[in-house]
């Protein structure tokens, strides 16, 4: 069940439900033939209910036909409705807050400039209202952590049967430790693995019954618990990197030298080398990187001739081909592509043909089974020249080229290589001889290359570059190029970026150094592909001082940070009895190792890792509460109205009313407000405040209010307002409820139960109340056109001041002795309180005559300056200043409107954050930390921020947002300037954009080639490494933990 909004049916019984106030499905519904026995009882009772019913009257009226009617339940059938899979929706978010996290004990002792929270929101609607944590990074659970000295590097190899890992190494560097892991980590005594030297790269073969360990001028393979084969390589330069992907060996040295193995099992099991001396050409630029690729995906193909009749004409006459030419696997691979796909049809078609004998329903799609597809391997190779290269494997044919994909171009297309006039080829491209006599840049290096299948049965193949310090994807897709002999596939750009920096590109005096370079003593690995951590089925680790996971599940990449422990240098899969399907870590801080594991209960497959806690009743506000580390949740259920109230000697009685069956009474929300520990997320028991019939809860929050208890003069308490509605004649009025959290002795095995809610005061008020915050340690509340400011003294609230707004005030934020009050017609309104004179007044307001209804506003800080933000029903956000010196604010009455900009979606709820300022890339971190982020969330489960600039970052990207809109394709083809501008359009709209960067646009800058990115650089006079600086900024110091 789902509450729908939209519905579309994709093929006979597959039907998809969207919905924007739940999760959307997708069913699998079919009839199915009851068994004979439920049909039979059905037909008794049927029939008993009728007889029971019939009267003489229907008789006369209409004959015999009722009992016709049994006749036809016979061949009654069942739908039997399945769900296949959901698409997770945490909309409508009502109200977002931050509350103390969930971490691991380790993560709690270390000293952070920046504060720990989760995000905490009110989401969904009736039956399916929930709970959300949100956190914008993953955080992972630590099982221990201990620390080895000296060591720089870990893996764990070699399977048992349990597949568990059963050796770990540690690579030193200048030596190797080979331990054993069983319960515990303890050294081997046999030396079976290389120890004297530092250890390069480590994998497995033979699906991890082999353990291979490659260090700098030897290969180790150890099986069982003892060394098979050592093989000392002969070279001058030591190993660089290696790629070990079951069967096959590559290894990269320093000097740019490839050599191969592959494991082959006659006469006995060994690595063989394979013979590669004539097989790479274009041998002038040394070879920066390697990888190997096993293919799954079945979307490597070879390229047919460029015609596509042509095409279904080759495949006729290929078809004539006796068989016997075809029985070597290897040459099946390279030229037997046509017969292969023929055969594939076939049984593809047998299978769906079985599908519909069964079940009557089909689903046509183009995914190729899994069990059909042959893995072939293939290596990528990075040259110096910024080219990358496929060759097959073994027989290394060049079957695929790019030029230049260091330039990050959009889409990576081949371009053939002459072979028989290498003269030609160099003339054609005077260029590349050129650069490849000199030394290439090193921001233009390939530093590292990682072709893997990512998603399920690894059936998208993406590429990792890492060049200049940043790691840029690509993800295959198939393409016939009209290459005969080639690969018919092509790479598009993925819009994910992340840099690998600790610091700024641009130093005090000019570009800084790449951190990653080729010279460097040892190569740190960056890219670390695994496969299964917790529920991730496989994905790629970045390590660097940005730590980041990089998977895709469901369909949409997803890019998460993991930056709690600081920069991270080693990371390796660790399967064991203690740690299940977890990981190893090495911090940079304290060269700590964790042992960890991924947080089991939280969605990770999620633009903001979430963990849901369904509430089954609609959730309307979550209010964190420091001092008890609680949360106060209100929620509402639908109860059936039975009662009037009716007004006798202007006294209020109820009339029961007592109607048939077949009426449908009115329905109203009965308010109940809980608390839940963040402990196990369940209710307190016995913890509740439960509201009367015909009372709304309007507003509810943690005021901070005056008190002469406690030493800092203020106290927190619970406030909730609400407002009686008991029909047209009686007068509304309302409740003010302060409360406080008691800490009282737990009932014995509900550690849970120690809070109790002490309600302090509790009175009818003369009007219904709307809205309420604190203010200076005073109450402030709204009742409808009027606000009340209040001192609660003696548990009694003390009335001081009030004031006369318009319609009606439905929120009230305070900051100090300010306050700004959202009235549902008339924007928003500046108060401030002055308590030598105790008067409330109106400092400023809004007076756009046709602004639309605002739904919430928040103070918007940086540093010593203070703005307003407020949005509205059109999806609008406007930023305010209280500027009284200017002219056109008449002496300061008038709020001056800065900027504005529709994001299509209604925001609901803002929240103030400093700034995050321990990611690195902050030009001045005290500047940075006083600077607020304001974040909010809307009601269709999007999430975004705000942010102050610097003046000279702020012109930066409004001249680069400008440039971007004429030069840059955008999403459906939208006008930005159209697009963002606020609704209802007025003419001089363009004015109130120029004080506003729309970020989602600025920041496809990051994913442009270089010549986009240099070309539109130069037009706005800097170079692209400081618009890159500006950006990368901006997203490190609004991702929070």
């Amino acid at each position: 069940t789902v509450i729908p909004c939209t519905m579309t049916s994709c093929s006979p019984g597959y039907l998809f439900i969207g919905s924007r106030l739940c999760d959307s499905v997708f069913l699998h519904c079919i009839f199915e033939q009851p068994t004979l026995e439920e049909s039979a009882v059905k037909k008794i009772k049927l029939s008993a209910e009728l007889n029971g019913n019939e009267e003489d009257e229907d008789f006369e009226l209409y004959g015999e036909m009722l009992p016709k009617v049994t006749k036809t339940v016979s061949a009654e059938e069942l739908l039997n409705i399945r769900v296949l899979d959901k698409l997770l929706n945490v909309g409508p978010c009502k109200k977002i807050t931050g509350g103390c996290p969930s971490i691991s004990a380790c993560f709690q002792e270390i000293a952070r400039k920046d504060p720990l929270f989760d995000l905490v929101c009110a989401c969904g609607h009736d039956k399916f209202g929930s709970i959300c944590i949100l956190q914008r990074s993953i955080r992972p659970e630590i099982i221990t952590s201990s620390s080895i000295e000296g060591v720089v590097q870990y893996w764990a190899v070699g399977r048992r049967e349990d597949d568990t890992h059963m050796y770990f190494i540690a690579s030193r560097e200048l030596g190797t430790l080979a331990l054993e892991t069983d319960n515990d980590l303890v050294e081997l005594e046999a030396p079976i693995f290389a120890t004297s030297e530092s250890t390069i790269a480590a994998g497995e073969l033979a699906d991890g019954g082999l353990a291979v360990q490659i260090t700098t001028s030897s290969l180790v393979m150890v099986a069982e618990g003892q060394q098979i084969q050592h093989i000392p390589l002969q070279l001058t330069f030591p190993v660089r990197s290696a790629s070990i992907v079951d069967p096959y060996i590559a290894i990269c040295t320093q000097n740019g030298r490839l050599l191969m193995y592959e494991l082959t099992s006659h006469p006995h099991i060994h690595l063989k080398e394979i013979d590669i001396s004539k097989k790479l050409r274009h041998e002038t630029s040394p070879i920066t990187s390697i990888s190997i690729y096993r293919d799954m995906s079945g979307i490597i193909r070879f390229c047919s001739a460029t015609n596509i009749t042509q095409q279904q004409q080759t495949t006729g006459t290929n078809l004539q081909v006796p068989e016997q030419d075809f029985e070597d696997v290897d040459d099946l691979l390279l030229y037997g592509d046509s017969k292969k796909s023929k055969k594939e049809t076939v049984s593809k078609r047998r299978i769906v043909g079985m599908k519909l004998t069964e079940q009557n329903t089909h689903f046509d799609t183009d995914v190729i089974d899994p069990n059909t597809i042959v893995p072939s391997h293939w290596i990528a190779i990075a040259r110096e020249n910024g080219n990358i290269y496929l060759y097959s494997v073994p027989e290394l044919h060049l079957v695929y080229m790019v030029k230049k994909i260091s330039h990050l171009p959009d889409v990576a297309t081949d371009q053939p290589y002459v072979e028989d006039e290498p003269a030609m080829g160099e003339g054609i491209d005077t260029s590349g001889t050129m650069t490849d006599t000199f030394a290439a840049k090193p921001e233009e290096v390939i530093m590292e290359l990682l072709l893997v299948g990512m998603g399920m049965n690894q059936g998208r193949p993406v590429l990792f570059l890492l060049i200049d310090d940043t790691v840029s994807m690509y993800e295959m897709f198939p393409y016939n190029n009209g290459i005969q002999g080639h690969l018919a596939i092509r790479f598009k750009r993925l819009p994910y970026t992340t840099v690998t920096r600790s610091c700024r590109f641009q130093g005090l005096n000019g570009r800084a150094a790449v951190e990653s370079v080729r010279d460097a003593i040892r190569h740190k690995t960056v890219l670390h592909f695994f496969e299964r951590i917790g529920n991730v089925l496989n994905g790629v680790f970045i390590c660097s001082s940005y730590p980041c996971i990089f998977f895709i599940e469901t369909g949409i990449p997803r890019l998460h940070p993991v930056n709690l422990d600081g920069p991270i240098l080693s990371f390796t899969i660790f399967n064991n009895a203690a740690c299940p399907n977890g990981f190893i870590y090495l911090t940079e801080r304290d060269r700590l190792m964790r042992v960890a594991k991924l947080p089991s209960d939280m969605i990770l497959d999620a633009a903001y890792p979430v963990k849901r806690i369904s509430v089954g009743a609609t959730v309307h506000n979550v209010i964190y509460l420091l001092h008890s580390n609680t949360y106060a949740v209100l929620t509402s259920e639908k109860r059936n109205v039975t009662k009037m109230c009716v007004l006798i000697n202007d006294d209020k009685t109820f009339e029961e009313h007592e109607k048939p069956d077949t009426f449908v009474y009115p329905q109203m929300n009965q308010y109940k407000l809980q608390l839940y520990s963040p402990e196990d997320w369940k209710p307190v028991q016995n913890v509740e405040m439960l509201f009367e019939e015909f009372e709304v809860v309007t507003c509810s929050d943690e005021v901070v209010l005056r008190s002469e208890s406690t030493v800092s003069g203020v106290q927190n308490y619970l406030a909730v307002g609400t407002a009686c509605n008991y029909g047209e004649e009686v007068l509304v009025r309302g409740r003010i409820i302060i409360s406080e959290i008691i800490e009282v002795v737990p009932e014995p095995g509900q550690p849970t139960s120690k809070h109790r809610i002490k309600t302090l005061y509790d009175k009818e008020q003369k009007g219904p109340i709307t809205s309420l915050c604190s203010c200076n340690g005073y109450l402030l509340t709204g009742m409808g056109q009027k606000v009340f400011i209040w001192l609660f003294k003696d548990n009694n609230l003390q009335g001081i001041s009030f004031l006369d707004m318009h319609f009606y005030i439905h929120q009230l934020i305070g900051v100090r002795n300010l306050a700004l009050a959202c009235d549902m017609y008339r924007s928003v309104a500046l108060l401030r309180y002055q308590e030598e004179y105790k008067a409330l007044s109106l400092a400023s307001r809004d007076m756009r005559s046709d602004v639309q209804p605002p739904m919430a506003a928040q103070f918007i800080i940086d540093n010593k300056q203070m703005g307003f933000v407020m949005s509205d029903e059109a999806a609008n956000i406007a930023i305010f200043n209280y500027l009284p010196e200017t002219l056109e604010s008449l002496g300061g009455e008038k709020l001056t409107l800065r900027a504005e900009i529709n994001i299509g979606t209604v925001v609901n709820s803002f929240i103030r954050v400093k700034g995050h300022i321990s990611s690195g890339f902050v030009e001045n971190e005290l500047f940075s930390l006083e600077r607020q982020n304001v974040l909010f969330a809307s009601l269709d489960g999007s999430f975004g921020y705000l942010r102050p600039l610097t003046e000279k970052v702020f012109r930066r990207l409004h001249m680069l947002q400008q440039l971007m809109s004429s030069m840059v394709l955008q999403p459906a083809g939208l006008n930005a300037k159209g697009a963002r501008a606020a609704r209802p359009h007025r003419p001089n709209h363009y004015l109130n954009t120029r004080n506003l960067v729309d970020g989602d646009m600025v920041m496809q800058y990051l994913h442009l080639s270089l010549s986009e990115k240099n070309d539109l650089a130069r037009k706005l006079g800097t170079s692209r490494y400081h618009i890159i600086d500006d950006l990368i900024e901006i997203c490190r110091v609004t991702a929070h933990y």
